[in-house]
């Protein structure tokens, strides 16, 4: 009996030259940007040396039912949680790559809207906003 060969599939990239699958970085959200977002973003949650948390921008204005992801930098061991003074701006959307980030979709309005909120973290509050701004 002869052997029949066996086609072994190959990996989307495996084959390819130069073909890289993409990094945690490359699928992440791009940063809040100055100006109206229509796009998904992330604002990061930064520490000062007394433990104090801030937000990066502080300010982060986008279009409805977009995803807004709050995230550490890469090996920040601190959580953080966010307080929405007004209620929260939309439905969660998920977990983030690590425990304590927060992901939320944001709702339509008819208006601008600002929703400020607060980032506890390491017995401190601050108070940065996000803003949706209607299409």
């Amino acid at each position: 009996m002869r052997a029949i060969p066996v086609l072994i599939a190959l990996t989307v990239c495996g084959g390819l030259a130069g073909c890289q699958a993409p990094s945690k970085q490359d699928l992440a959200p791009a940063p809040c940007a100055a100006g109206t977002n229509d796009k998904d973003v992330s604002i990061q949650i930064l520490y000062d040396d007394r433990g104090v948390p801030r937000a990066e921008p502080a300010s982060c204005t986008v279009t409805p039912e977009k995803k807004v992801t709050w995230h550490t930098a890469d090996g920040e061991k601190r959580c953080f949680e966010l307080v929405f003074k007004q209620g929260q701006p939309g439905e969660d959307a998920g977990a983030g790559a690590k425990d304590c980030d927060k992901k939320i979709k944001m709702k339509k309005v008819d208006a601008t809207t600002t929703y400020p909120y607060g980032i506890r973290a390491n017995g401190h509050e601050v108070d940065p906003e996000i803003i949706i701004r209607p299409n």
